[in-house]
């Protein structure tokens, strides 16, 4: 069984007419579409398609509009393979669209939280005091030693984003981008302005930050379907709400990790990645730094023709034996506090072989789990952690989807 991770982009891919050929051509692009207007009050395929690059630029309307796509993105492609990821990735914004799509943010919530979150980051731009530079064709970590040369802190601009191993984002107040850029122009580097009203991702955004956290700490955060990776922590989130709150209100002034996170999806053995709409910004950074790696967009033609092929989606289709995986994964990872070996023994090592030989027949007949072995895993989770003196916040991944599977 392979293991499949999505992505989704972040602000800068917008673009006029994104979505518009699958809006035009699947039922479920078009009425996540009309969900979203009926929410935000404004007709959101109006603004995708013809509101003009100009208005589509502004931070209020950019973000639900990036969200948007790639929810409708993402639920297309879930229709049309029955594939459910592994993990999920999102650059910036596009975390948010992966919380919402892994079931942790509701659609109607997302938008809001969204929509206000541009709002909070372009009225701490509006000072016309912040920029960002994208700076790239040099080893990124050569590129950083000489931003840590400037030796003025007030001339020396934040790391907004670790993009791939030849590509970083500076964020900072325009005397101190420009200092940069000056420094970086004299040695050759490769710079492009990023096409943004502000310096995101930078201590110029602590007020904002401040603004959403209270926003944050008013939502409702459902479980996760499945894993997504935080940008700041460069690891999958942890089941608290406090971890949500507290990571999402850091991604607004700290720096992205998405070259962290390419690398963390490669350690939780993700054998391909799919970036949803729109553009192929994060294909080509993975392609950059993993070019043998099998990464498709779903806005590249032929891409989309191999995601979609009846090959791809009986090699990447959910099985349920990904759920006793994660029970042997809870059991060894859980800390032992048992002290009798008996019981050890007993209690821990016998049910742990008994999960072991059950995933390992049904691998070799590629058969699923009854819910008879469901309940029988669940149970044998149980009894190990008991044991062993974990509690139930140490597992509460395998076993809230067991229990989810049983009561269908």
């Amino acid at each position: 069984m392979k293991r499949l991770a999505v992505m989704f982009p972040g602000q800068g891919s917008q673009y006029n007419g994104m979505m518009k050929e699958d809006y035009d051509r699947h039922p479920i692009v078009k009425e996540t579409f009309g969900e979203a207007s009926d929410i935000l009050g404004y007709d959101m395929a109006a603004l995708c398609f013809d509101g003009g690059e100009d208005r589509l630029a502004q931070s209020e309307l950019t973000q639900p509009a990036l969200l948007t796509v790639g929810v409708a993105s993402f639920r297309l492609f879930a229709q049309e393979t029955g594939i459910r990821p592994a993990a999920a990735a999102g650059h910036s914004l596009g975390e948010y669209t992966a919380l919402a799509c892994a079931g942790v943010l509701k659609f109607a919530d997302a938008l809001q939280l969204v929509r206000e979150r541009g709002r909070l980051m372009m009225e701490a731009s509006a000072s016309g005091n912040g920029r960002m530079l994208a700076v790239s064709g040099i080893q990124a970590d050569q590129a950083i030693r000489m931003i840590k040369d400037i030796e003025n802190m007030e001339k020396r601009p934040a790391i907004a984003c670790f993009n791939s191993s030849h590509q970083i984002v500076l964020s900072g107040t325009n005397d101190a981008v420009t200092a940069a850029e000056e420094l970086l122009k004299a040695n050759g580097v490769k710079l492009s302005s990023l096409k943004v009203s502000g310096a995101f991702h930078s201590p110029l955004m602590a007020a904002a930050a401040d603004e959403l956290e209270e926003l944050l700490q008013s939502c409702e955060f459902g479980e996760f379907i499945f894993p997504v990776i935080s940008n700041i922590e460069a690891k999958p989130y942890g089941l608290h709400k406090g971890d949500i709150v507290r990571n999402l209100k850091r991604q607004m002034t700290e720096s992205v990790r998405w070259r962290q996170t390419m690398s963390c999806l490669l350690r939780r053995s993700i054998d391909a990645a799919v970036e949803l709409a729109p553009r192929k910004t994060l294909t080509r950074l993975f392609k950059t730094d993993y070019p043998s790696f099998p990464v498709y967009s779903l806005e590249a033609q032929a891409d989309r023709q191999a995601v979609f092929s009846p090959s791809f989606m009986a090699d990447y289709r959910y099985s349920n034996r990904y759920v006793l995986e994660q029970c042997l994964a809870a059991a060894v990872s859980v800390r032992n506090r048992c002290i009798d070996d008996q019981v050890y023994k007993e209690q821990v090592v016998a049910p742990y072989r008994q999960l072991e030989s059950m995933l390992l027949s049904l691998e070799r007949n590629n058969a699923e789990p009854s819910a008879e072995q469901l309940q029988d895993a669940l149970n044998g989770l149980k009894t190990i952690i008991r044991a062993k003196g974990g509690t139930e916040e140490e597992y509460r991944y395998p076993r809230i989807e067991m229990e989810r599977m049983l009561s269908r």
